[in-house]
Order: structure tokens, then C-alpha cells, then sequence
């Protein structure tokens, strides 16, 4: 998981979650608040022109946010098709239609496995999980927000076991709001993630590999095998310098794009211990910035 860049929804999209909120929260009493709350998200795409405009607006920009190319923010693997209440609807609804509340994840995150199972922390740090039908006593949420937070402040990939380990104290707030995420969501129960982020942690080694060895050679003949089969696109008479840097150019944007950046993130910091993955960043020092 990474945080998620902050973009704007426009004043009219704006509006539109604002004039549906006030109906949920004008009505006193929780459970009924709540009913009124799944009914109106459930008929948000059918009726009203500007409801409709506006929530076609909100995925369209959740999907720009994303941690890369309409993959679930969650699971980073998955297609995002969903809007996600981070808080669910059915405790907060209060929240339900508040732009800061959503992000995109796939079905298997958001209705398979997170639902609307959450939990919050009382007074003394306690983990309380939230049953249905109760209104929550806070939204201390034992959850992290990839909204407003940096989750790799909390959990961070390690290359050996290809699981998300917890950094903060297991006993301090933060140590058990990083547990509740891994848990509510499988991360580390689900053995095809683990597989997958096995396989991109290779991919990106690989790929940094074979571009440190392009960029070492010192003529076309050394080159050439080194380059993938859509390399008819480069003329050999092209300057070397110049084919060397639309590879660097194109991998730069490929890494931005792939599934799971929080195997990335983890490997920029572990190329500054690590001596095989230092080597390549020795060769290639802008990579730490991609």
C-alpha cells in the first residue's frame, strides 16, 4: 500500500456528495441513518443527470490516483473496480458520501474480504471490532488510511518472506492499527499475492539488470541482443547515446505504472544495504527517485 496523491473533485461533483450527505445526516437516529445511507449509494447512478455526472467524475479521478494503472489500492494487484468507503458506510455513515473517504480497490478487497469489517481503538489503545447494527463510540479507526497516510510508515515488503511486516511496537497504537490493515485485508494470508510480489520483486531486478547492461554497452553489436523484440523501432545509425536513453526513459515509465510499488518502495530502500541491489543503483542513481 502507498498513500495516494490528493487531487480535487470539481465544486459541482462537490455539491452533489454534499446535498446527499445532508439527507443522511439530517435524520437523528443511527440505524435508521444508516438504511438511508446504503439506499442513496445503491441509486447513485440512475435517476439524477448531475448524480450520475458526478459519480462518473469521482471514479474517473479515484482511477488517476491510483497507485498504478487501475490496480486496486489495497492489494495493488487486482483491477480497481469498486469505490471503497475506507470508513464503511454502515458505521460511519456520516461519511458515505464524503470525497475524502474513497479510493478504488478490486471486489475481492472491498466486498470479499474488507466489507465492512473495521474496528476502532478506545481510550486505552484497546482494538475494538465493530459489530453491525452498533454505532461506533469513536472513529479512532485501528485501520490505516491510505488517504492521509504513508502505510509504509507502517508496513513495509521484505524481500525474504514477500509478506508486509509491521514497524511500529506490536503494542503501541500505530503496532496494532498496521496489524488490524494486514489482517482485515489477507495481505499476508493470500498466498497468490505472495507469489506476485515474489515475481515483481524479480521482474524489477531483472528489468534494472538488463538496463544497466544497455546502457554499459559501447556499440550497436553489443547492444542489440540486449534489446526486447519491439527494438525495430530504434535505427542503428541512431546515436547510441540517444537509443540508451529512450530505454532508460521507457523503463522509468514502465516501474511507475507496474503492480505492486510497494515492492519497489522497498527495494530503493534496501539498494542502500543490499550489495547486489546496489550495484545496479551504483550504475543507475536516478532510479532511487523513480
Amino acid at each position: 500500500m502507498l498513500q495516494l496523491p490528493d487531487k480535487p473533485v470539481s465544486e459541482s461533483t462537490r455539491a452533489q456528495l454534499q446535498l446527499l450527505q445532508e439527507e443522511v445526516n439530517q435524520i437523528p437516529d443511527f440505524a435508521a441513518q444508516v438504511s438511508k445511507a446504503q439506499g442513496l449509494w445503491r441509486s447513485k447512478n440512475s435517476g439524477n443527470r448531475a448524480r450520475i455526472a458526478a459519480f462518473e467524475e469521482v471514479k474517473r479521478i479515484l482511477k488517476s490516483m491510483s497507485v498504478a494503472v487501475e490496480i486496486c489500492n489495497y492489494c495493488e494487484h487486482n483491477e480497481a473496480s469498486d469505490i471503497e468507503h475506507i470508513y464503511p458506510k454502515s458505521f460511519f455513515p456520516s461519511r458515505t458520501f464524503r470525497w475524502e473517504n474513497y479510493l478504488l480497490a478490486c471486489k475481492n478487497c472491498n466486498t470479499a474480504l474488507k466489507n465492512d469489517r473495521f474496528a476502532i481503538l478506545n481510550e486505552a489503545d484497546e482494538v475494538i471490532y465493530l459489530k453491525r447494527g452498533t454505532q461506533p463510540a469513536n472513529d479512532r479507526a485501528a485501520f490505516i488510511n491510505p488517504r492521509i497516510e504513508n502505510p509504509n510508515e507502517f508496513i513495509i515488503y521484505d524481500a525474504l518472506s514477500h509478506n508486509f511486516v509491521v514497524i511500529p511496537e506490536p503494542d503501541t497504537a500505530d503496532g496494532k492499527r498496521a496489524h488490524v490493515t494486514l489482517k482485515i485485508l489477507g495481505l499476508n494470508a493470500r498466498d497468490a499475492l505472495k507469489h506476485a510480489r515474489k515475481t515483481a520483486y524479480e521482474n524489477f531486478y531483472n528489468r534494472l539488470l538488463v538496463l544497466v547492461q544497455q546502457l554499459e554497452a559501447r556499440d550497436w553489436e553489443t547492444l542489440e541482443p540486449l534489446l526486447s523484440p519491439d527494438a525495430d523501432r530504434f535505427d542503428r545509425n541512431q546515436p547510441l547515446q540517444e537509443i540508451q536513453q529512450s530505454l532508460k526513459t521507457a523503463l522509468q515509465k514502465h516501474f511507475q505504472k507496474s503492480p505492486h510499488p510497494s515492492v519497489w518502495y522497498a527495494i530503493k530502500l534496501l539498494g542502500r544495504h543490499d550489495a547486489k541491489w546496489a550495484r545496479l543503483f551504483n550504475a543507475i542513481p536516478e532510479a532511487l527517485n523513480w
